[in-house]
């Protein structure tokens, strides 16, 4: 009986876990989790003192206040987890993976990919969300995408999103359902690794 006891909180306790770390809607990691999860890599890159760089991408749902105004929230949920869906699909080989907003999502990859590369990925995620259905209804979803692109791997999280936001509004103005992709100049990295120090 104690065993069986002890068995069960332990799987409680993993539970509550997953509760704590998880965005409960998509199954992503929540806002928190992603933050304390980049910035903990970003230790370990700056402790070991490798320099290989990163990427961060940051999706923004275009209009999705239409689709809960229009289909109403059940559907807005839907097209959330359908989001999820497509993110895990586009980015099976990403760090880290989570939903940071209403109807924003960050994908972290622990490397410098190309800017070919960033862009591919963008793209391939508007065209999967372009063919999300709803009671059998195409509900011509777009999004924007904003990718930054670091060779070295000194900054902080906040820093890193700040620019990635930048970068995620420009593919917001240029007419949105689109990617914009950004690397990081020599200049820029050193004056992110002199604010950090």
């Amino acid at each position: 009986v104690t065993l069986k006891q002890q068995k069960q909180i332990v799987e409680i306790n993993t539970k509550l876990q997953e509760l704590v770390n998880l965005d409960p809607l998509t199954g992503l990691l929540n806002k928190t989790t992603v933050e304390c999860w980049v910035e903990q890599v970003l230790l370990g890159l700056e402790h070991t003192g490798k320099s290989g760089g990163l990427t961060l991408l940051l999706v923004d749902l275009d209009e999705f206040k239409r689709i809960n105004d229009h289909y109403g929230h059940p559907c807005g949920d839907h097209v959330l987890v359908e989001t999820a869906k497509a993110m895990r699909r586009t980015f099976p080989d990403v760090a880290c993976l989570g939903r940071i907003g209403g109807d924003e999502f960050a994908a972290f990859y622990d490397c410098p990919l190309t800017e070919e590369q960033a862009m591919t990925l963008g793209q391939g995620l508007v065209e999967q969300l372009g063919k999300i259905q709803w009671e059998n209804h195409l509900l011509d979803i777009q999004c924007s995408v904003g990718a930054c692109i670091c060779t070295q791997s000194q900054y902080t999280y906040k820093q890193l999103y700040a620019e990635t936001d930048r970068v995620l509004y420009q593919a917001k103005e240029a007419g949105k359902g689109r990617c914009c992709v950004r690397q990081l100049t020599d200049a820029e990295e050193k004056q992110f690794k002199e604010e950090r120090v």
